[in-house]
Order: structure tokens, then sequence, then C-alpha cells
């Protein structure tokens, strides 16, 4: 049975530490983004499946170029380690560094030459769509989808200001709401290259990375494109039809 990108989250210890993969390789996995312009995804990049998603540590010139979104690619895992950053599954190499003094410190130096960067193949090209998050409905999508909300806009308390604390790089959660009072978290990273900019103050469409924290079980869409934020259109008055869903209550099945 060929394995899937469940198989390297299910490796991935809960306390911090990293774990050696010791399978060969799983495919069937599309890029979702190899994104080296917003600053989301710096030497990443992410794979999903419909098991699963992770984010892979690769330094390349023309990254973009050589892993497409949207490409059907195969993996070859086996030696590289598992371990989570910031809520994430990442895979990637560690090396641990020895002092004269006895002192020792691990480094994680992403995919670099060209052996290593051959781990990744491209299989095909497939066109790679957004899907309705559907905000009533965490069935609806899961992690590691492009998902887009219509018709939302963030809450009151939300507006004047910026996306992101780029000084102290702490990521903060924002909140939109739909016109029945249905809210979801919103995040953008901190070294978002836009993450000065204030939060639009209307309505509309924005889209992202769907992804989930690991410590409390709720969704939460990273933005990660300023150019996919479409929010230009009139405030709208929340009329709430209850029972509505907030982002914690938004559990994973």
């Amino acid at each position: 049975m060929a394995n899937t990108i469940a198989d390297i989250v299910n490796l991935c210890p809960s306390d911090g530490s990293a774990r050696m993969i010791n399978f060969d390789k799983i495919t069937g996995n599309i890029i979702i983004t190899s994104d080296a312009r917003s600053g989301c995804f710096y030497q990443r990049v992410a794979l999903s499946d419909e098991t699963g998603y992770i984010e892979v540590l690769v330094d390349t010139k023309g990254r973009e170029s050589r892993f497409p979104v949207g490409a059907r690619v195969s993996f070859i895992c086996s030696g590289l380690y598992v371990w989570t950053w910031r809520n994430v599954v990442v895979v990637g190499n560690i090396e641990v560094i020895s002092y004269p003094d006895g002192e020792t410190v691990k480094e994680y130096p992403p995919l670099s030459t060209p052996s290593e960067l051959s781990r990744i193949q491209v299989l095909e090209q497939t066109d790679l769509r957004p899907r309705d998050g559907e905000i009533w409905n965490p069935t609806a999508r899961k992690e590691g989808d492009i998902v887009y909300f219509d018709d939302v806009q963030f809450t009151d308390d939300y507006l004047g200001q910026a996306w992101g604390d780029y000084r102290s790089r702490t990521d903060l959660f924002r909140h939109i709401v739909d016109r029945e009072g249905n809210t979801f978290p919103v995040m953008v990273p901190s070294y978002a290259w836009f993450a000065y900019r204030m939060l639009p103050s209307g309505s509309g469409r924005i889209e992202g990375l769907m992804q989930r924290s690991r410590r409390i079980p709720y969704q939460y869409l990273k933005v990660f494109d300023a150019r996919k934020i479409h929010m230009e259109g009139e405030r709208f008055e929340v009329t709430p039809k209850g029972p509505f869903l907030s982002g914690t209550e938004l559990m994973w099945s």
C-alpha cells in the first residue's frame, strides 16, 4: 500500500522533537504553494493530499518555476526528519553541530543540493482551484485546502488594526463574519510582506490556505497572498440566525 502524507504526520512526535522517516516515498501530492514572494513560505514547498498537509524545507533559485503550484509530485522522504514548527508539520534535514566545550546545537538546513532537490519529482501539472470554504460548514474543507469565503467582513473589533504584528514577530488571529453571524479565524504570518497593512474595512471575498492548530483542535485560514483579498464592498449588518459557529467551535473530525 502506498504511503501518504498522513503517514508522515502520524510519525511526527507531539513533544516538539524530530523523528526520522522510515519509509521510501509518498506519491500523488499536490504542490499548494512554493511562494517565494510573500515571505509566508520562506524556503518551503507546501504539499497536500487527501490525507494531510506538510511543508518541505527547500532552498533553490527559481523555486516557483521548478515546483509550480498545482503540480502532482512524488516525494522521496526516506532518511529525512519530521517535526512541528508553528503548528505546521515540517520535513527536512537535521544536523547536529558539536562544539569543543561539549555543547551541541541542532540546525535544520533545507534541501538544496541537486541530489536533495531531486527528491521532489514533478509528475504532471493539474489545475489547482480554490474551493468554497462554506464558513458555516466545517466538513466542507480540510487542512491543506486552498479555500475562499465570499460575502464576509472582519468583525468590528478589528477595524483599524494591521494584518499582523510585524514588530514583535507575533502571528495574530483575526475573525471574519458572514451575514448570519458565523465567524472564522484568519491568520497572516508576522513575517508576511503585507503584515503592516491595515485590515480591509469593507466586505467581499478572502482566499487562503486552510490550516489547523495542533494545541487546540480548530481550523483557521492562513492568508499569504494579498492579491487574493477583495474586500472593497460596503459593510453589512450582521443578523444572527443562530445557532451560529465561532472559530473555536469548528472542530476537526
